[in-house]
């Protein structure tokens, strides 16, 4: 008997483990913001404004921050989270934002880390551990809410 309770309690473990591993690796346990981003998700106030340039990681620092607000957790403050966050975009064309938006946060592919480190390129190449060019060892993100978060372990429809 106390044989079964073992072996179901090492099974338990090795879930668990494995659990708390894929977790490690999910897009926004891995994402980490540039210097210039930082400000937008160590900030506490009520109404953020991003803007910048052409391909400066305003959609993406956007679509992180609601990703973390959705899912009940900033990793860049200490304070909880307060219900009823209101968020507003706009682009050039619906259509434009629209895609963009769901596919930073649905589908993979938000940003691109290491295959060998599992680290966003900016980390990566000041840890200096992995070789060979960033083009060649790069895999997607998952998306940055996983599926757990969504109604019934689903996937998102449109």
């Amino acid at each position: 008997m106390a044989t079964t309770e073992t072996a179901r309690a090492g099974r338990t473990l090795l879930k668990a483990t494995a659990l708390l591993e894929r977790r490690k690796r999910e897009a926004l346990a891995v994402y980490r913001p540039q210097h210039h981003q930082e400000v937008v998700h160590r900030s506490v106030a009520k109404r953020i404004l991003i803007r910048g340039g052409n391909q400066s990681g305003k959609t993406l620092n956007g679509a992180v921050r609601f990703a973390e607000c959705c899912i009940g957790r900033r990793r860049f403050i200490d304070r909880p989270i307060k219900h009823g966050y209101k968020f507003l975009a706009s682009s050039l064309d619906f259509t434009l934002m629209s895609d963009n938006i769901y596919k930073k946060l649905f589908e993979p592919g938000a940003f691109d880390v290491c295959a060998g480190c599992g680290q966003v390129r900016h980390v990566c190449e000041s840890l200096k551990g992995c070789d060979g060019p960033w083009d060649d060892r790069t895999v997607e993100a998952p998306p940055l809410i996983p599926d757990r978060y969504l109604a019934n372990g689903g996937t998102f429809r449109e």
